[in-house]
């Protein structure tokens, strides 16, 4: 198996999921709605407040500095409240991964962000364009072939998109 990337690689791909156009920016309430879905526990008001603070210039804007100046340098290091849990590592790569959940709700709620994160037009259905394009930001330029067979493996009733019970049932 091979090895996660780091810390700092992991905000990055998070950070991108989520920058659906790809311009580097995320608005304060797209910021928000990650938030919540990493700690997904916390409340609207709380991740509103750390949306907002986070906003270190003010453009209402998030860029990968400021996402990465409000969760990388409070790794592992941050007090745990009842809607917040320490970010570390591992907080990170289950969030990547959706593996290693201890609890069925808990995984249902990571695989419902991961699998929000590739419905980019939130329709609930993840169609190819999509599954290509959020590949592509990963990093993983999809052949065709590759894009066919993922599909293949993915879409059980075969009307050419993804739900979240097939999602869910690749994990």
């Amino acid at each position: 198996m091979a090895a996660l990337p780091d810390n700092l690689e992991l905000l990055r791909q998070a950070f991108e999921i989520y920058d659906h156009d790809g311009d580097g920016m995320l608005r304060i309430d797209e910021f928000k709605h990650v938030l919540m879905k990493i700690y997904t526990q916390m409340k609207a008001d709380e991740a509103d407040r750390l949306a907002h603070d986070s906003d270190l210039n003010k453009d209402q804007m998030i860029d990968f500095d400021e996402f990465s100046a409000a969760l990388g340098p409070t790794l592992g290091k941050q007090t745990p409240t009842p809607t917040r849990t320490p970010l570390t590592g591992t907080t990170l790569q289950r969030w990547y991964t959706s593996s290693s959940m201890d609890s069925a709700d808990c995984m249902d709620d990571e695989l419902r962000a991961c699998f929000q994160a590739f419905d980019t037009n939130n329709d609930g259905l993840i169609s190819r364009a999509e599954l290509k394009r959020v590949m592509f930001r990963l990093g993983d330029d999809l052949s065709e072939a590759e894009l066919n067979d993922m599909m293949n493996e993915a879409d059980a009733n075969r009307d050419g998109y993804i739900d979240f019970d097939e999602f869910k049932r690749l994990c």
